[in-house]
């Protein structure tokens, strides 16, 4: 089964359906998300979930009534009715880690890191500490300001205030300035301006219907209209997407075995997956490409490369293959001269990084499997199979 049906399982068993659909839902969804792409079983995505879990939350409609949690700089263009801020910036004249100061005793260098702490200034460099000190205190006052302008309505502002004297807390210093004007209600601990009611909002509350969280066997589901399918199946170029996609992740022959089990089953047709599976298969198997898909040989699939023109290319695959570096390019469509352009271009680009090595260029089209050696001439010499 996929990591997506053992989820929901799972799921249903242990009732998080039942009691927090809108969870269940955004976990699922997760998992079909990894499911579409990965689909390598339930043990590589436990490791994905240990790396991704505590960037994942639920969202809602903006329009739907409720307390968003967010910190001030992803708060910034944004208002709300009422704001709560709970104002913890660190000591402005305290400065950790490390300070970059400009050098100018002739030892020939420019710049140095020196520890962040108060004795800087007695050290020759009091000028960069206190640069750095005022750079804080500037960007602590403009985090404040955006902060108290997000509210429509109301504004709250929590200040934990350090018992210490002389605390240079950035909400020390609010406070100070807060006792020093006039406020509607000042007291010891609090300081109040206008009316603290609530005013109505303006705009219209959605109400939200929480629904059962449904499910029902695999077996019954119904077939889906897959959005990348056209009136004939697949299109040609989400089937080449996805031709691509498995040839530039296969590292070993269990990798085929594996992707018939695990079929994308809400983004693709059983008859097409196996269909893109199987031109993989006619591929890696095919006697001249197989060196390319050996294990023992460096490779890199759809990495980067930059030309003299700063043009940024990206090849299929190039593999180290000893004193020689192979640069391929798969194909499922057509032949078309163009592509022998396109492997030239790679082929001249890698041989300005590795002058040392020699390089070929390879096109590989799949339907059926043909190799065709590219040279600068463009002389075509093919090898086929059924």
């Amino acid at each position: 089964k996929s990591v997506y049906e053992f989820v929901e399982r799972v799921s249903v068993s242990f009732g998080l359906t039942a009691q927090a659909p809108a969870y269940a839902e955004a976990l699922l969804q997760m998992v079909a998300d990894y499911d579409f792409q990965e689909g390598r079983g339930l043990r590589d995505f436990l490791r994905y979930w240990d790396r991704s879990a505590d960037r994942v939350s639920v969202r809602t409609s903006e329009d739907v009534e409720g307390v968003r949690l967010m910190t001030i700089h992803k708060a910034k263009g944004l208002e709300f009715g009422v704001v709560l801020i709970y104002l913890d910036l660190q000591e402005w004249t305290t400065v950790k880690d490390s300070l970059p100061v400009t050098l100018t005793d002739g030892i020939g260098l420019d710049m140095a890191i020196l520890p962040k702490k108060n004795g800087v200034q007695e050290e020759g460099y009091r000028r960069e500490f206190e640069q750095e000190v005022h750079r804080r205190l500037l960007d602590d006052m403009n985090l404040f300001y955006v902060a108290t302008t997000r509210a429509v309505h109301g504004l709250h502002i929590y200040l934990p205030i350090a018992e210490k004297a002389g605390s240079q807390k950035f909400a020390r210093h609010v406070w100070n300035w807060v006792q020093n004007h006039e406020f509607d209600k000042l007291t010891e601990l609090k300081a109040s301006i206008g009316n603290p009611k609530k005013i109505p909002s303006e705009k219209k509350s959605v109400q939200l219907e929480f629904l059962p969280f449904e499910s029902s066997p695999f077996s019954d589901r119904l077939n889906i209209s897959f959005e990348n399918q056209d009136t004939d199946g697949l299109s040609s170029l989400a089937f080449g997407d996805e031709v691509h996609a498995l040839l530039s992740r296969y590292k070993k022959p269990e990798d085929i075995n594996h992707w018939e089990k695990h079929r994308p089953w809400m983004r693709l047709a059983h008859k097409d997956w196996l269909e893109i599976v199987n031109t993989v298969r006619r591929v890696v198997e095919h006697p001249d490409c197989a060196q390319w898909f050996d294990s023992k040989h460096d490779s890199a699939s759809e990495q980067e490369l930059l030309n003299d023109n700063g043009n940024v290319l990206r090849p299929d695959k190039v593999v180290f293959l000893n004193d020689e570096v192979h640069v391929i390019e798969f194909k499922t469509g057509e032949e078309c001269t163009s592509h022998h352009s396109q492997v030239n271009n790679y082929v001249m680009a890698l041989k300005e990084m590795l002058k040392a090595k020699k390089t070929k260029g390879w096109l590989v089209y799949t339907n059926p499997v043909k190799v065709v050696p590219v040279s600068p001439t463009k002389q075509m010499r093919m090898f086929s199979s059924s």
